[in-house]
């Protein structure tokens, strides 16, 4: 199933790629055809024309701006050139702000669905989601720390479907899925990254220290000199953290 996934997303964004190419090259054609159009069947009559002003009088055209300033005067101009610039234009036009829309769309929902690849630097990496209430109580506690307020936030939790939109308002990035696995952390550029905060697991106390030891030895094995900082539920599990290199 995610062999699938990959191969459609894979497909997905190589037919972007190429949509973009043909949609860019039909623009571009457009543009020349008029621009030599205009020249050619307008020049004789309007003799002061420039390659510039043509190529004005296109883009003018095909964006429906219609400024007036420059028009075919003769038939042909009109028929040949005129026309197919205006006609073609807007479809192109049109379809490309669809795209731009589609492209911008797309990659706001692969960013609140944890899809992106994290690029901040210095940033606070955060591993796990238990409760709305208490990231945003977390995230405050770090705000008002002069030396963390203006550190980025990145939440990693493979439980949460999408960013909640308090998260949002706050500034925070999601990446989705295990913390404990190397190429996730790689995903919220932790290499790149200030610190780590591992919470306990609200609804698996039970289980939490050990899950989140994994979680520290993935951290520690990638990056020694991590600052991380976790949330140990029992306080006999303590001595074990610090030994694995939490500070």
């Amino acid at each position: 199933m995610l062999k699938v996934l990959v191969n459609f997303l894979t497909a997905a964004r190589d037919g972007m790629r190429r949509r973009w190419v043909l949609t860019l090259f039909f623009l571009v054609s457009i543009l020349a055809y008029s621009t030599a159009g205009f020249m050619y069947f307008e020049l004789p009559r309007q003799p002061n024309l420039t390659w510039l002003d043509a190529l004005w009088w296109s883009v003018v055209t095909t964006t429906t701006v219609g400024f007036g300033d420059y028009t075919p005067q003769t038939i042909s101009g009109r028929v040949f050139v005129g026309f197919p610039t205006m006609l073609l234009g807007v479809s192109i036009l049109g379809y490309l702000l669809s795209t731009v829309a589609s492209s911008i769309l797309e990659s706001k929902i692969r960013e609140l669905k944890g899809m992106k690849q994290i690029t901040f630097t210095d940033h606070i990496v955060i591993c796990r989601y238990n409760s709305l209430g208490n990231i945003l109580k977390l995230i405050n506690e770090i705000k008002r720390d002069d030396a963390t307020c203006d550190a980025h936030i990145v939440l990693i939790d493979d439980r949460l479907d999408e960013l909640p939109d308090e998260l949002q308002a706050q500034g925070v990035s999601f990446v989705k899925g295990d913390p404990s696995r190397e190429p996730i952390l790689q995903k919220a550029n932790f290499s790149q990254a200030r610190s780590v905060i591992i919470p306990a697991i609200e609804d698996d106390l039970a289980n939490s220290d050990h899950k989140n030891l994994a979680i520290v030895l993935t951290v520690e094995r990638i990056r020694p000199d991590s600052y991380t900082v976790v949330e140990c539920v029992n306080p006999e599990n303590e001595v074990i953290f610090a030994r694995a290199g939490c500070n």
